[in-house]
């Protein structure tokens, strides 16, 4: 049963989702309560709740463009839980662009967790399936239901890492095109001919500003060749050539929709590369 408490916890941040997840397991040590399955699975229920509520709130869920309430909604505004999930799965980004752009089948993932959810509430409900588990049978539903929590919350993070991948593949092609076609003054001091070779994204942070906006801060480094001389100096044997490697920033933002990346700003002065070492 650790097992599938660890699987969970590998999903698990928030400090008081720990805590319930551990009051969870607590219930299995009632040895005598018939009930202690359902407790135990009627806490994960609500863990699964909280952490939807959180990637999803109600607010930023109904200002959602693709957000429409529904007829039977007793409560005005009220985001429904597919429409939590919907969103936990896209992350606030634009559900167009995720969709069509990079080809990612978000209600097919929204039915999956939603199908899963169900799973989970129907563990909660005392019936004569669930009730007064033995202690052979317990090890066997404890392993379902956690396998059924990591599904939930393993879907939502592999979605939303794949839509953060297929942003960074668009901005990467820009970022190149950006930095072997610009002139970097700080570049031109260093030889006769400076030139980039390279470059290696180290890491970036991505933060959406509204739906469709997104900027993106990036660190890594960039090989640079270095040519002393003209190019008939070179042939001469009176020039040099050679390399560096040297760290660079660079922020920039760009609008995400259906046809892909729209309205991309790389300034020139938003890329920095630093030439303290070369000079070191």
């Amino acid at each position: 049963m650790l097992i599938g408490k660890n699987e969970i916890l590998k999903y698990l941040s928030d400090s008081f989702d720990i805590k319930l997840l551990d009051a969870a397991f607590r219930n299995l040590d009632d040895a005598l309560n018939p009930v202690r399955f359902n407790n135990f699975a009627y806490v994960l229920r609500e863990l699964v709740i909280r952490v939807i509520n959180r990637l999803a709130p109600n607010k930023k869920v109904i200002a959602a463009k693709w957000w429409k309430p529904n007829q039977d909604d007793k409560i005005k505004n009220k985001a429904g839980r597919k429409q939590q999930i919907r969103y936990a799965l896209l992350d606030g980004k634009p559900e167009d662009f995720v969709i069509h752009k990079l080809a990612i089948d978000i209600d097919a993932m929204v039915d999956y967790i939603g199908m899963c959810v169900d799973e989970l509430n129907s563990y909660t409900h005392i019936s004569e399936n669930y009730f007064g588990c033995s202690e052979k049978e317990i090890p066997l539903k404890v392993s379902k239901a956690c396998s059924t929590i990591t599904n939930i919350l393993g879907t939502i993070n592999q979605c939303r890492d794949k839509i953060e991948d297929g942003i960074m593949g668009m901005i990467n092609g820009e970022l190149v095109a950006s930095l072997y076609l610009n002139t970097f003054d700080e570049l031109d001091i260093l030889s006769t001919h400076s030139s980039v070779e390279a470059y290696n994204i180290h890491d970036y942070r991505l933060s959406c500003i509204s739906e469709d906006l997104v900027t993106c801060a990036t660190t890594g480094s960039v090989f640079v060749r270095l040519q002393y001389g003209s190019d008939g100096d070179l042939r001469r044997g009176d020039g040099m050539v050679s390399s560096i490697n040297l760290p660079f920033t660079a922020e920039f933002t760009c609008r995400l929709c259906e046809d892909g990346i729209i309205d991309y700003k790389v300034e020139q002065e938003a890329i920095s590369i630093d030439t303290d070492s070369f000079y070191g």
